[in-house]
């Protein structure tokens, strides 16, 4: 008899353990399917978030086309949104003027011969990188975006150099959409992409060269835009534009900014390409959104290109 009790206590033992590990095993797995959910939630909702902020910067472009024919630094436009508080979390965002930077693209556009220049003397404008290197680096990425499959000297490579790599690859040999392709280009160190990153960017070419605004432009993409560099008036415009940006080319000379040799078809004082930075933080959620906008006089303007997480 006490050994039949014996083992009804160990078996009610068990039988409870056993309940206990499955009652745990049911919260833990409820648990889960809740912080899921709420992940997923979270995740959406700072999707919907960036893609406001996109819809906003929209709105903003396209007012400052109504109002005003030149674009600059002082404008509504080229003001971010810093941690503006929302339901469970914070929004922030910015529009970044495309045309301020230079275009790679343009290196096969019609002119390209005057555009190579510029983007040597580019090179030569940035701290840290080799300016005999230049040449070669222009070629490169020239060869890299043409359609030939022939090579250019110095300093140019085509599929043939690409395709004895490992792993091979071949050149776009087409205008490119995003300047992260221009890693995988010849001669291009990670050194020289750093520092040319924050000064380049890649926009269509079809109807011509995208020209560079000289009241956005950073300070290298101006100093590329003379032979003469980096000069005192340069410098003082670069820091007294938010105040007094430039109404019209013809400004650039009543303030002496260039030398002899400045071409006033490489600029402009307004522009159509602009980037909108939209970024959700809600819950454990977060969405970065980059959007390439085109303005088009006349129209709203048209989203070219969409991208997570980069520019």
């Amino acid at each position: 008899m006490k050994r039949q009790r014996g083992i009804a206590l160990i078996t009610a033992i068990l039988v409870v353990s056993i309940a206990s590990i499955a009652a745990t095993a049911v919260l833990l797995s409820a648990h889960g399917a809740v912080r899921r959910s709420a992940n997923l939630f979270e995740s959406e909702a700072a999707w919907w978030y960036a893609q406001g902020l996109e819809s906003w910067g929209i709105s903003i472009l396209q007012r400052d086309a109504q109002e005003t024919e030149i674009d600059a630094l002082n404008e509504v436009w080229a003001q971010p949104v810093e941690a503006l508080p929302v339901d469970q979390g914070l929004v922030r965002g910015s529009i970044t003027d495309l045309q301020g930077r230079y275009n790679v693209n343009n290196l096969i556009s019609n002119d390209a011969e005057a555009w190579r220049l510029i983007f040597q003397r580019l090179l030569g404008c940035l701290e840290g990188v080799d300016a005999f290197a230049s040449e070669g680096l222009a070629q490169a990425i020239t060869d890299w975006l043409d359609a030939d499959d022939q090579q250019t000297f110095p300093g140019g490579a085509e599929d043939l150099t690409y395709m004895n790599l490992q792993p091979p690859y071949r050149a776009a040999n087409q205008p490119i959409t995003s300047i992260t392709e221009l890693q995988a280009v010849q001669s291009m160190s990670a050194e020289i992409y750093a520092a040319l990153r924050p000064h380049i960017t890649a926009l269509p070419v079809a109807q011509g060269p995208t020209l560079i605004n000289l009241n956005t432009a950073s300070l290298p993409v101006l100093c590329a835009l003379s032979q003469d560099g980096l000069s005192p008036a340069l410098q003082t415009f670069e820091e007294e534009r938010l105040e007094l940006p430039l109404e019209n080319l013809e400004q650039v000379n009543e303030r002496k900014l260039f030398s002899a040799d400045f071409e006033p078809q490489h600029a402009t004082v307004s522009s159509q390409y602009f980037l909108i930075n939209g970024e959700a933080f809600i819950g454990t959620g977060r969405v970065s959104l980059y959007s390439v906008v085109a303005r088009q006089t006349g129209q709203p303007p048209i989203i070219l290109v969409h991208r997570l997480d980069t520019d």
